[in-house]
């Protein structure tokens, strides 16, 4: 960890990386799947129940890929069977792998974020698939609804489904309402309550700073706006993935060299000893509109998004 306030240096993160890989490759299983848990209560002081879903390691793999090299490479392998192995014979996802036993609708998030993470390799003929399902998915104002359910079905919007949507479809023409939509929302600063299953904005603004990074270009009315709001946020006042949201997005987007060194240096500053980070409430549940009784994390969940951040810092 670095031990001065100025901004941490090459050998500072590479050491952090390393520690975080390790920690992951300690804990995961032999089917590629890494857990992380289910608690009742958000301050996750409950009685915690492992959970597999592949929501969860999409996002531990987005991290671990970004790291490369050979002790990132065997865990990512792992991880990206797991995910085809949970894909269903239309490329579309749900949020509980089969293994837990436990049944739901498949969905835009887990299908967009794994289809995002597994394209361009032999399997983009079976992501294409799903396209069309994705894009037949939409409400009267054009705007992606969470579950792949029939029409008439009971059916929900959520913004941050929405950018994770326009990750996996980029600058498609079936997705401009949305997005016109999303930059609405962030201009006018009206996110909070079309945040569904979500702690708060901050993942939004991740969700809509990956899109615009990885090619949704009709995002990019956003980024002025974020970048204004991350820097008036207080860094104490968030936990880790909190913290690793503004960081990611700050780096995504482009922000003051200044801005990203100081997300950078409080996200290191969190790292324990053993290579990892603390858990911290990511996703909420159940199925809006019922209120929040259940949160997920973990502590593999928690090093994957800093280790976006770590393997992002490399050479800046």
């Amino acid at each position: 960890m670095p031990t001065s306030s100025s901004m941490p240096t090459p050998d500072d993160i590479e050491g952090a990386i390393a520690r975080g890989l390790a920690w992951l490759a300690d804990v995961q299983e032999a089917d590629g799947d890494i857990p992380v848990f289910a608690c009742r209560r958000r301050d996750l002081s409950g009685r915690r129940h492992l959970d597999s879903s592949p929501f969860n390691v999409a996002h531990i793999l987005e991290g671990v890929r970004a790291c490369g090299g050979p002790e990132a490479g065997a865990i990512a392998a792992g991880l990206k069977a797991y995910l085809w192995r949970e894909a269903s014979p239309r490329a579309t996802w749900s949020y509980f792998a089969r293994k837990t036993g436990r049944k739901i609708d498949d969905d835009l998030d887990d299908t967009s974020c794994c289809a995002a993470l597994l394209r361009g390799g032999e399997h983009d003929a079976d992501l294409a698939a799903n396209r069309e399902l994705v894009l037949a998915n939409r409400d009267e104002l054009g705007r992606f609804k969470t579950w792949l359910r029939p029409p008439e079905a009971r059916n929900d919007v959520d913004s941050v489904v929405n950018a994770n949507v326009l990750w996996y479809l980029g600058d498609h023409e079936g997705a401009r309402a949305a997005a016109a939509w999303l930059c609405e929302l962030v201009r006018t600063g009206a996110e909070g309550p079309t945040v569904l299953y979500y702690e708060n904005r901050l993942t939004l603004y991740f969700a809509l700073a990956r899109a615009l990074a990885d090619g949704a270009s009709c995002l990019a009315p956003v980024r002025a706006p974020i970048l204004d709001r991350l820097e008036a946020v207080e860094l104490e006042t968030l936990d880790v993935v909190e913290l690793a949201f503004c960081c990611r997005t700050a780096q995504r987007l482009g922000g003051p060299a200044g801005e990203r060194a100081r997300l950078l240096e409080a996200l290191l500053g969190r790292q324990a000893a053993d290579g990892s980070f603390a858990a911290a409430p990511v996703w909420n549940g159940p199925e809006h509109p019922a209120p929040r009784c259940v949160w997920w994390a973990g502590e593999p969940l928690s090093i994957g998004l800093a280790l976006s951040c770590l393997a992002a810092a490399r050479g800046s």
